[in-house]
């Protein structure tokens, strides 16, 4: 099997844009669903949650995580818009999870 590098977390296409989503695994997961199948959108979630969170496995960290998303605009459609990858400034277009939509109590704390 070949690497996957630099390609569309929907479709494996190579590509150069994408969007960040930050939030609760939960809301990362739905987030992803607009893009891909739920059990890709929650093995992405779940491999994020261990190796920059140190999480085991299948256990995510009780605040927001952020992820940046590698998409096409096909995968991405008409839900996210999408920036450019690069090592440019302001960097991707990101999506925060509002208070209103938690699904645990309290406000909204990063690592």
């Amino acid at each position: 099997m070949g690497k996957f590098t630099n390609t569309c977390a929907g479709c494996l296409r190579p590509t150069d844009t994408g969007f960040g989503l930050v939030g609760e695994a939960e809301w990362l997961v739905a987030g992803l669903m607009q893009m891909m199948p739920e059990g890709q959108a929650i093995a992405m979630v779940e491999r994020l949650a261990q190796d920059e969170y140190g999480c085991d496995p299948g256990c995510v960290p009780p605040i927001d995580m952020e992820v940046i998303v590698r998409a096409c605009a096909g995968c991405a459609g008409e839900t996210f818009e999408l920036g450019l990858l690069a090592n440019v400034e302001p960097g991707p277009p990101s999506y925060r999870q509002p208070d209103e939509s938690r699904f645990r109590m309290g406000p909204a704390q990063t690592a």
